[in-house]
């Protein structure tokens, strides 16, 4: 479990004109751990003056240690019926509660002036202390309600969030399995094992405003992907199969910008490619979105982290770099570069000692780009064969050319909407209609233009990587596929 330090609050009164009640009120509550947070003058129901004191002490607060958190999938009935918890659906409901309270109070008064029985009398009398006190603890539940510090408690998002239709709850709870927190799971070790990239936790939860059988990715609360899968069914490339098999419903895949079939899972034994599950399709998307936004992803508490391990391995490589020649800051931002581009920071020793000795030249040099460089046996082998054979398309001069034109002498970009239009139609052509892995068949271009060209190309072929012609290692022979 992981503990958490939380605060609690408690309402308490004490008498205006005894300074003895009030002293052994505050020595009660400060023997149990509680210290007093306000105290000011006000009334009882009767009209009495009193101290109302306001009492906190933290708390120890344990969450589970999965990997993923989940929302509560609730059926609509139980939507139908829940309660909302937001400030102001609360003070609204306790003070109903309240006025139904002094409702009660002043009846049974009004019995107590008009019975005789002394036994019935006695039994009224505690009725109505017991009543009086829990119109007490009412008033102590609104002060809390009420208390601006509530407030604060709201002030935080998710950094991952995969919200899911109703039709889809079924993929959170399937035969007592959760498999899209085992798919998670899984994820964040893969990820971990490849690139060096700690996925945080991840939350499921359901949402009305999606339409049927679609998820959407939201990254810190915003929105970043949206798609649809059906469960009990698989998805296969429309490029895999030669006709429409019967009853397959068609779809598009927004990261390949391919057309796709969903095919019931008892029939797609027919076909040489079974596809892949509901489960599996939107976990390749978290596995994107998640590359993709790494810069938003990552925080400084990831980046101490990281800096943790490299203590362990050299102190004195981050006393010399921190922060008198980095910042933490710009230490962040060099890592999620790396990973967004599915360049490995596994070996966090060897990028520290790199972005020490890049960033205290003299000559201003892109630090990024810099580290790429280094890490080029790295990056070779992550995109060669088992033979050590890299294929991929180079740039022609003229379309290298094109893309060196799109910077203007002030750095800015200035994109011909006509002649990239062309450029990705051919790019896309050669890669997808041959059949070839866009993560494992790279677009090689002079290291000038790299970073260009990989903006502009992962704006309309996401999956596509972009490599530069020096960080390719000469332990590995390039096969030239085709001249773009």
């Amino acid at each position: 479990m992981f503990k958490d330090i939380r605060n609690e609050y408690a309402v308490r009164t004490a008498p205006l004109n005894d300074p003895t009640e009030v002293e052994l009120l505050l020595n009660t509550m400060s023997a149990e751990g509680w210290e007093l947070y306000t105290l000011h003058e006000a009334e009882t129901h009767s009209g009495k003056p009193c101290y109302n004191c306001i009492f906190t002490r933290e708390i120890e607060f344990y969450e589970e240690p999965d990997n993923a958190q989940i929302g509560d999938i609730k059926s609509p009935l139980e939507k139908m019926f829940e309660t909302s918890d937001e400030p102001y659906n609360q003070c609204v409901q306790v003070q109903r509660k309240m006025k139904e309270k002094k409702d009660k109070i002043r009846k049974i008064k009004e019995r107590l002036e008009v019975i005789n029985s002394e036994a019935e009398h006695k039994m009224l009398n505690k009725e109505i202390s017991r009543e009086i006190k829990e119109l007490h603890d009412m008033k102590a539940e609104l002060s809390v309600v009420i208390h601006p510090d509530k407030m604060f408690g709201t002030i935080e998002t998710n950094k991952i969030t995969i919200l899911l239709s109703e039709e889809l709850s079924c993929l959170t709870d399937k035969n007592g399995i959760n498999e899209l927190l085992c798919e998670t799971v899984k994820l964040r070790q893969k990820l971990t094992d490849e690139l060096g990239y700690v996925l945080p936790y991840v939350k499921f939860d359901c949402s009305e405003d999606l339409q049927a059988n679609e998820f959407e990715i939201l990254i810190r609360d915003i929105p970043a992907y949206k798609s649809i899968v059906f469960p009990e069914c698989r998805v296969i490339k429309k490029s895999d199969l030669k006709t429409k098999p019967k009853n397959a419903i068609e779809s598009y895949d927004e990261l390949t910008r391919e057309p796709l079939y969903w095919i019931e899972e008892t029939k797609t034994k027919n076909y040489w490619k079974n596809g892949r599950s509901a489960v599996e399709y939107i976990i390749e998307a978290l596995e994107y979105i998640t590359i993709k936004h790494a810069e938003d992803i990552m925080d400084y508490s990831d980046i101490n982290n990281y800096i943790d391990l490299v203590l362990k391995k050299n102190h004195y490589l981050v006393d010399s770099l921190i922060p008198e020649v980095v910042s933490v800051g710009e230490i962040r931002y060099i890592l999620a570069q790396l990973i967004s581009d599915y360049v490995s920071v596994r070996d966090i020793v060897f990028i520290f000692e790199k972005i020490g000795d890049f960033a205290s030249d003299d000559e201003e040099t892109d630090i990024v780009e810099e580290i790429r460089m280094a890490l080029s046996r790295q990056i070779s082998k992550n995109i060669a064969d088992e033979e050590g054979h890299i294929s991929g398309y180079i740039l022609s001069d003229k379309t290298a050319e094109i893309f060196c034109n799109l910077i203007e002498e002030e750095n800015e970009i200035s994109v011909d909407i006509k002649k990239v239009d062309k450029l990705i139609a051919k790019i896309n052509k050669l890669i997808f209609e041959a059949g070839y892995n866009p993560e494992k068949t790279p677009v090689i271009v002079p290291s000038e233009i790299r970073a260009i060209v990989s903006g502009i190309l992962k704006g309309f072929l996401p999956k596509v990587r972009v490599i530069a012609k020096e960080e390719l290692s000469k332990d590995y022979r390039l096969d030239v596929i085709s001249v773009i």
